[in-house]
């Protein structure tokens, strides 16, 4: 694999494990941004579809962290919730946010404030990614893949009064489903 560029590995890592990707879509930040693409994969989780970001990975100055990202989406909110993971992503290199295991983003009503409310979702939240195998988390050593989701005004408050170790737990405790769009209603 010596041989591939990195946008190369990325690809084949994704393919590896999602299979083919059906459509992508790229979005630009600022003029001096790079430009980061979502991968679309179809069939990945039932109901959902599972987009993978191929150029977040070159803003490792910014955010301290070489990483591209993952996340998974109710198919009838697909363009909404594609737009608000990478208005986050962009605010992220934007403000060199330290980003890793635990970073989350407020202020979806910003970016959307109609689908923030009428949903009540208020943050997007990374982790490791926890419905893939393992070995899915890591790109050749180097480049790390977390799993974005989002999160209701509730559990936002719950991760900013006891961090995300505990956070974590909660949801796994209460069997949250974290891809469930409508769980604050």
């Amino acid at each position: 694999m010596a041989n591939k560029n990195i946008g190369e590995q990325i690809l084949s890592h994704y393919e590896k494990y999602l299979g083919n990707y059906a459509d992508a879509s790229i979005f630009a930040g600022s003029k001096e941004s790079y430009p980061i693409q979502a991968l679309k994969f179809a069939n990945v989780l039932d109901g959902l579809k599972t987009f993978a970001t191929l150029g977040f990975s070159k803003y490792v100055g910014e955010v301290k962290n070489k990483a591209e990202i993952v996340f998974n989406v109710d198919e009838n909110l697909e363009e909404v919730l594609l737009t608000i993971i990478m208005n986050a992503l962009f605010f992220i290199t934007e403000n060199q946010i330290d980003f890793g295991k635990g970073a989350f983003i407020k202020g979806i009503e910003k970016i959307n404030a109609e689908f923030a409310n009428s949903h009540n979702i208020r943050a997007v939240y990374f982790t490791v990614p926890f419905v893939f195998p393992e070995d899915f988390s890591e790109i050749e050593g180097d480049i790390k893949i977390y799993e974005a989701f989002f999160i209701t005004q509730s559990e936002l408050e719950y991760l900013e009064k006891n961090g995300a170790e505990s956070f974590e737990d909660y949801l796994e405790e209460n069997e949250i489903d974290v891809f469930d769009i409508n769980r604050g209603l």
